[in-house]
């Protein structure tokens, strides 16, 4: 498999996680955002804002 068609199969996988997720009624966060919502902490891996 070629490197290119290997970084497409990644970002292709990862694509399909997000969109079965959002379907099962996941909120998809971007990074920035997750860590806004764990108090800049990239440590708290609970993000009690979200959670309570």
């Amino acid at each position: 498999m070629s490197y290119a068609l290997s970084i497409l199969e990644k970002h292709t996988s990862k694509l399909s996680a997000i969109l079965l997720l959002h379907n099962l009624g996941w909120q998809y966060l971007s990074p920035k955002q997750a860590l806004a919502y764990r108090g800049e902490k990239a440590v708290n891996v609970v993000l009690r804002e979200v959670l309570y």
